[in-house]
């Protein structure tokens, strides 16, 4: 489980994150909504080891891993997919792919990494050769969420990956998410299409202004007043 125990976190003096407490189990789905501004993707960095909370545990299977680096939170399971296509614009999409490869996922087996990167998006086996700064933003977003795919990452933390997105593109996206979520990797989603967050999870939880409102199974979710949320709040 990867759980988060009163974190408080934020930028210099400013602060973000307010006593949250929340988890994430193993082989689950968990929705994090919120209006901009809330603390969404402050929280995905702390889950990820990027930004260090100013209190509070972060948890990893039992152990505390508060203020561990990025990169040992990534070799013990953990994936952050950011938002703003996560890739490296100026290497080719294979080199991409070794990049994923060589950060432990597949062991180095860049072969293996490209097979399994091209069985979950196949339109990226056309564009091997190419630079990942020529491709459409849509396939930018499938090459960086292979990463997932190809790490076998047990918790992927995912920040708006449908943004910008057509919407054939969009539905790849979940596509590939529902796939994840049924080989048994647990996702936390943050995501602008709400209905669609709340079809695929298991879990919810809403955030305002850092602090945790609500924490729940999404049918105990009120539309009216979720919708009020996001209109009438920031």
């Amino acid at each position: 489980m990867l759980r988060m125990r009163d974190v408080s976190a934020g930028y210099g003096h400013a602060p973000v994150l307010r006593e949250v407490s929340m988890w994430v189990p193993p082989r689950s789905v968990v929705a994090l909504l919120g209006a901009n501004g809330a603390g969404k993707t402050t929280l995905l960095r702390v889950a990820s080891g990027l930004l260090a909370p100013s209190a509070g545990q972060l948890s990893l299977d039992g152990e505390d891993v508060t203020g561990r680096a990025p990169h040992e939170l990534a070799r013990r399971g953990i994936c952050h997919i950011p938002e703003g296509r996560g890739v490296f614009p100026k290497l080719s999409v294979r080199d991409n792919i070794a990049l994923h490869a060589g950060a432990g996922g597949a062991a180095g087996d860049v072969a293996g990494a490209v097979d399994k990167a091209v069985s979950a998006f196949p339109a990226l086996g056309r564009k091997l050769s190419q630079p990942a700064r020529a491709l459409s933003g849509g396939q930018q977003q499938m090459l960086a969420l292979s990463r997932a795919y190809i790490a076998e990452a047990d918790y992927v933390l995912l920040d708006e990956v449908s943004m910008g997105l057509a919407p054939v593109v969009v539905d790849e996206i979940f596509a590939f998410l529902g796939t994840l979520a049924e080989e048994g990797c647990a996702l936390l989603l943050v995501e602008q299409y709400v209905s669609r967050a709340l079809a695929l999870a298991d879990y919810a939880y809403l955030i305002t202004r850092g602090s945790v409102t609500f924490a729940g199974e999404p049918g105990e979710l009120d539309a009216d007043g979720l919708a009020e949320h996001y209109i009438g709040t920031t």
